[in-house]
């Protein structure tokens, strides 16, 4: 039987009351389990973001490795773990844009929905789309895609998405909103110049 992983666990996992050798241990089986529980998020974030999988691979043990580093900044009344962990992952999706290093590829961690096994009509369009979604996806500024990834895809709350935006909850509603206006905008260009 599988043991869940709370938010008292990452919290605990994120202490800093290190006061001896077995403490020690004991905190970094803590943080262990801490990463194996959102290296997934994490990774599939970077990869929405527009990132190759071995960038992404990279900026998430860079993620991962800056948490244990600044683990003692972390402070429960002022967020989530997971909040604060994807502030960090946004932070470093910026610096590797900024870098003009980062090459962008298609987002084949969109997921749609696969119950298609036996309908190859339907597999067919739902890669069509998911294609699509994929290339309008990296037309949007970072910032418009990472609104779009936190909200939509990673399934967080506006005040959880704007706090790791590093915005007020209105000010993410308005940048989502316009984020959408200007995917559906692409998509419609998309559908007009296929018709």
């Amino acid at each position: 039987m599988e043991s869940k992983f709370t938010s008292a666990d990452a919290v605990a996992a994120l202490s800093t009351d290190i006061t001896g050798e077995d403490s020690q241990d004991s905190s970094a089986q803590r943080f262990g389990a801490f990463v194996e529980h959102y290296q997934h998020a994490v990774f599939g974030f970077l990869g929405r973001m527009g990132f190759s999988q071995a960038d992404s691979e990279d900026i998430a043990q860079e993620v991962f490795l800056k948490a244990w580093r600044y683990r003692r900044s972390y402070n429960p009344q002022k967020a989530q773990p997971s909040t604060w962990l994807f502030t960090i992952a946004r932070n470093a999706a910026i610096s590797k844009f900024s870098s003009k290093r980062a090459v962008e590829v298609p987002l084949d961690t969109v997921d749609i929905a696969a119950e298609t096994q036996h309908q190859p009509e339907r597999q067919l369009q739902n890669e069509q789309t998911r294609l699509a979604l994929a290339k309008a996806l990296r037309q949007l500024p970072l910032d418009d895609r990472c609104a779009i990834a936190l909200f939509y895809i990673d399934d967080l709350s506006s005040a959880d998405a704007a706090s790791i935006l590093q915005c007020k909850t209105a000010t993410f509603k308005t940048r989502l909103s316009r984020a959408r206006n200007k995917l559906k905008l692409i998509l419609d260009d998309r559908d007009e110049m296929n018709d």
